[in-house]
């Protein structure tokens, strides 16, 4: 379970991480579009529509770094994949009879 846990945690953070990407990747080459016509002196329609989706993007990002960032989730994740390392660490301790688990046949047959 704690295995399923960290993958869980760690697909969200992935998709949370290139969901930011991709937004802040659309807006350099809408933003540089902008300017370039602007500079040039053409009009461009819709302008205010691609002005209102620049900064629609950018603030969507921006709320998005931040919900990344007050969760943690890469932290958790981390914490989570530990856990789960350690609980296998133990089971095959246990199971190899080494480590804190170092005993007699006898006691560990009556497990």
């Amino acid at each position: 379970k704690l295995e399923r846990s960290a993958d869980h945690l760690h697909r969200w953070a992935s998709i949370l991480t290139m969901t930011i990407f991709t937004m802040m990747f659309l807006c350099t080459p809408l933003a540089m579009f902008l300017v370039h016509t602007h500079l040039e002196g053409k009009v461009v329609p819709y302008e205010g529509l691609l002005h209102t989706l620049i900064l629609s993007l950018l603030i969507t990002a921006g709320m998005l770094m931040v919900i990344q960032n007050n969760s943690q989730m890469g932290l958790r994740w981390a914490n989570t994949h530990v856990a789960s390392s350690r609980v296998v660490f133990e089971v095959y301790q246990f199971l190899g009879g080494v480590g804190p688990y170092v005993c007699g046949p006898t006691v560990r047959q009556r497990i």
